[in-house]
């Protein structure tokens, strides 16, 4: 079945005045194709990737246009339009990205950008945006793993640090101790998994929690000291936990790098804490 919503590999299959049929109407169907998408040189037969979604009038279409966001993904979408029913976004294609009032959680204005999911909706026949990402997200974390790295979106600030969504499926936490500079909405950040939590929501962190990461550890440590005057209240015998909070790495991994910093000398130990030289 061509799906929509989403990217298809097609056959073309036969070439009209306005454009060709990608598929195969006795396997998984047939699509158009206008003709103001054709690649350079297209015949008949050719295997195209294309994004397959409806148009104005709700006819099934393909396009090589590439959208900001598919269904089961997460994306910043400007609003480009509010009427009565919703607002409509744009999200890279000639027609706009519809979002009902029920799937705002709060209401959308002109020009603002809106975190929203993609998802097909069953009783429209088409690829909607709703707001309410949170109900869409997986709660069952049963498959992943501490150190699993992953691709995130940040989406709301926190008083501990920033929400994220990653991998367009969990939801997770990413504290501020682990910035040296402060992200925005709608960063992209390659994650990796701290911590998973009972309710299955999910504590992220930049680093990976193994030895590979000494020499971005140590790049690390020395940009936390100079965004914090020079000082950090952890050394070598500070605690695991600490250690595991600020930094998302063992204790052990972190006395490595610390003392590796100190042979450069780079830092000092002083009050129970570490300063820059």
């Amino acid at each position: 079945m061509i799906k929509i919503g989403d990217y298809n590999t097609l056959p073309v299959a036969r070439f009209v005045d306005f454009g060709a049929y990608l598929g195969n109407i006795e396997t998984v169907g047939e699509v158009l194709l206008p003709k103001r998408y054709f690649p350079k040189d297209l015949k008949l037969g050719d295997e195209i990737e294309v994004f397959v979604y409806t148009d104005s009038e709700d006819r099934i279409i393909a396009t090589t246009e590439k959208p900001l966001a598919r269904i089961g993904e997460c994306a910043f979408l400007e609003v480009k339009d509010v009427n009565d029913f919703g607002a409509f976004l744009d999200w890279g294609l000639s027609k706009d990205l519809f979002v009902p009032f029920a799937h705002q959680p709060y209401k959308f204005n002109l020009g603002q950008k809106a975190f929203v999911y993609l998802k097909y909706d069953d009783v429209s026949q088409r690829v909607i945006g709703t707001g309410k990402v949170r109900n869409q997200l997986k709660n069952d974390v049963s498959q992943l793993e501490v150190g699993e790295a992953f691709k995130g979106i940040v989406y709301e600030e926190h008083e501990l640090g920033w929400r994220m969504v990653v991998d367009h499926k969990y939801h997770a936490m990413i504290f501020n101790s682990d910035f040296t500079e402060q992200p925005e909405k709608g960063d992209v950040l390659n994650v990796f998994i701290k911590g998973i939590r009972n309710d299955g929501k999910l504590d992220v962190t930049l680093f990976p929690p193994h030895y590979a990461v000494q020499d971005d550890l140590e790049s690390f440590i020395i940009n936390q000291l100079k965004n914090n005057d020079s000082f950090m209240a952890l050394d070598s015998k500070s605690s695991a936990e600490m250690v595991q909070e600020t930094f998302g790495v063992s204790r052990k991994v972190f006395k490595k790098a610390l003392g590796a910093l100190y042979k450069k000398k780079l830092i000092d130990f002083v009050d129970g804490g570490t300063k820059l030289n």
